[in-house]
């Protein structure tokens, strides 16, 4: 989470694009909100998806055991669950109030693994956790204080 110079790998640029690749996703779900429906956007998410994870698969193709439906099952309903949600808050709310309750998922991920694993917050984790939140109230405050102008 804090590489130096030597540190840095081409993975640490995967996790920063990916936040960038969610702020793409924030927005465009919000501006094709406008014309489609949210069954619509879900299935351009899962085609997009779907044509990203072909390489990888090929690459590394293996046998699906049997025992693993139920979980895959599983899986397949919570991210269809959770990708309507998503679709959903930023079609009801503007990208700018979703975002900062979307980043907060760093907040809890660092709480359960301090709950369950006894990884406690050091210095600056908890000032990264503080940001978040700080950023998350500011933006909800701003979005607030002006549509009250309007």
């Amino acid at each position: 989470m804090r590489p130096d110079a030597e540190g840095i790998e081409y993975w640490h640029i995967i996790g920063l694009l990916s936040g960038v690749f969610l702020a793409l996703s924030m927005v465009s779900t919000r501006v094709l909100s406008g014309t489609e429906s949210t069954h619509v956007i879900l299935s351009y998410y899962f085609l997009i998806s779907f044509l990203c994870s072909i390489p990888l698969a090929i690459l590394d193709w293996q046998p699906i055991p049997y025992w693993t439906l139920p979980y895959l099952l599983y899986i397949g309903g919570s991210i269809s669950l959770t990708m309507w949600c998503y679709t959903r808050a930023l079609t009801l709310a503007s990208a700018v109030i979703v975002a900062p309750i979307n980043y907060s998922g760093v907040v809890f991920s660092g709480i359960m693994g301090w709950l369950i694993w006894n990884h406690i917050p050091d210095g600056f984790a908890l000032t990264g956790i503080l940001l978040v939140i700080a950023a998350g109230l500011l933006t909800a405050f701003w979005n607030s204080s002006s549509a009250r102008q309007q």
